[in-house]
């Protein structure tokens, strides 16, 4: 199925190989990334198999290597998911922040790019608005900055990275609420 996580237990550099080469074909849908599980630890590759993969023309795919093997990451994954909902807002910017910082933002676009989809959920629009505002830091001035949830917002804003703000009041209100 397409933008399916494929997990497979890795014993080689052959099926690096392998894999890497299947994600090239046609018949293979896109995926959303590989998982090699049981990867036991630096990969020092064949250097006839690192020639070929060198050879190899760029692919848009992440490839993730763990020791765990697929039976224990199949079990971290699952308490994970149970640990991650719409309200994580924290975590869910951790990953926003990692996505942006480690991936090709221009291949990242386009696997969240609307296309012919009509309804967008919360979160999707959520993280849309928040990427707009990264890539456009604006700056804003909110008043009465002797208000305390003015001042919570002001500090979610900048923790964000979300625009640069300037708060108007009493300094000494201010810096008593900060």
């Amino acid at each position: 199925h397409p933008n399916t996580l494929l997990i497979i237990d890795y014993s080689s550099p052959v099926e690096l190989l392998a894999i890497m080469t299947a994600i090239m074909s046609s018949t293979i849908p896109p995926l959303a990334g590989v998982v090699l599980s049981g990867f036991p630890g630096p990969l020092e590759l064949d250097p006839l198999i690192a020639s070929v993969l060198g050879s190899l023309p760029t692919i848009q795919v992440a490839i993730i290597a763990t020791a765990h093997s697929s039976f224990e990451l199949l079990g971290k994954m699952a308490k994970a998911a149970k640990k991650l909902n719409p309200s994580s807002l924290v975590k869910i910017e951790a990953a926003q922040a990692l996505a942006e910082t480690y991936m090709d933002p221009e291949w990242l676009g386009k696997v969240t790019a609307p296309g012919d989809v009509q309804a967008m959920t919360p979160k999707l629009f959520q993280y849309r608005i928040t990427s707009q505002a990264r890539a456009n830091l604006q700056h804003i001035v909110l008043p009465e900055g002797d208000d305390k949830r003015v001042v919570q917002a002001a500090a979610i804003l900048i923790r964000r990275g979300l625009c640069q703000v300037t708060l108007l009041g009493n300094i000494d209100a201010m810096i008593q609420l900060a």
